[in-house]
């Protein structure tokens, strides 16, 4: 990762167009996706996790990881539409890997988990959710530090503010999402990395839950934005009237907004 950046008060999901351009770019994300969980079995009978997780969660080439809660969903395919038509740059939208990790966590259980019909173990399927969540938030963070860039869609669906300090530091508050939480998280601690060893990799880039019940309770996880740069509507109109294309587009980008906020690692 090379910059961060919160983005504020867009409406890129009034956008048909860009919504539906966005959704090429999840459904291509999704094609390779396999349920069969037989092909991932050693002879000993453990399940091979590392090829589970290239084809559940396959490296995708992408410079732009947009991170957002799932009740702005639209928006950031609007985001990404957006960035794929005016930029001709590659989006990567995080909930494309959350929706793999339920169908692999239900194709888990089936396999190993089920005691009837319509019955399951819960302790066998506490360990096969553990282990998916854990191949989850590997692959988000390892999408993140590819990518050149993070946009976070700073909403008060993601983030609310929950005391009076918080309400004055606009940069601290807290999240209902752990997987929004392990995002912010990594925006504050992953490594920055020169912009040119993002953009070397991804040339030579090889191709080829549902809603929780209402009784399990919510977990407030405390969450800071400090030093990560705020994008709103009018900097993103500036950065398109600089009529940058994929080859300089983010760097367009850098000089509206200076995203460092800490040393880079050369």
């Amino acid at each position: 990762m090379f910059a961060a950046f919160q983005i504020e008060d867009i409406q890129f999901n009034n956008s048909d167009h860009w919504v539906q351009r966005g959704k090429e770019s999840e459904t291509s994300a999704n094609q390779s996706v396999s349920a069969a969980i037989d092909q991932f079995m050693k002879p000993d009978g453990a399940v091979d996790a590392a090829a589970m997780m290239n084809e559940w969660f396959p490296d995708i080439p992408a410079n732009v990881f947009i991170s957002h809660s799932r009740a702005d969903k639209s928006l950031a395919l609007g985001l990404a539409g957006w960035l794929k038509d005016c930029f001709g740059l590659e989006p990567f939208i995080d909930s494309c890997v959350w929706s793999h990790a339920n169908g692999l966590i239900k194709a888990l259980d089936d396999k190993f988990c089920k005691t009837g019909p319509d019955l399951y173990s819960y302790p066998k399927s506490l360990v096969t959710a553990a282990h998916v969540h854990m191949m989850l938030s590997t692959a988000l963070t390892q999408m993140m530090d590819r990518c050149e860039c993070v946009f976070f869609l700073n909403t008060s669906n993601s983030i609310s503010s929950k005391t009076l300090e918080e309400m004055v530091d606009s940069s601290n508050g807290s999240t209902h999402s752990p997987w929004l939480f392990h995002e912010i998280s990594m925006m504050q601690m992953l490594r920055r990395r020169m912009k040119e060893e993002h953009r070397d990799k991804l040339i030579n880039f090889s191709e080829g839950m549902e809603k929780i019940a209402a009784s399990i309770p919510r977990f407030d996880y405390p969450v800071t934005l400090a030093g990560i740069p705020t994008l709103v509507e009018t900097d993103l109109h500036a950065w398109v009237s600089r009529e940058a294309k994929q080859k300089d587009a983010l760097d367009a980008l850098y000089v509206i907004k200076d995203p460092h906020s800490r040393p880079l690692i050369s």
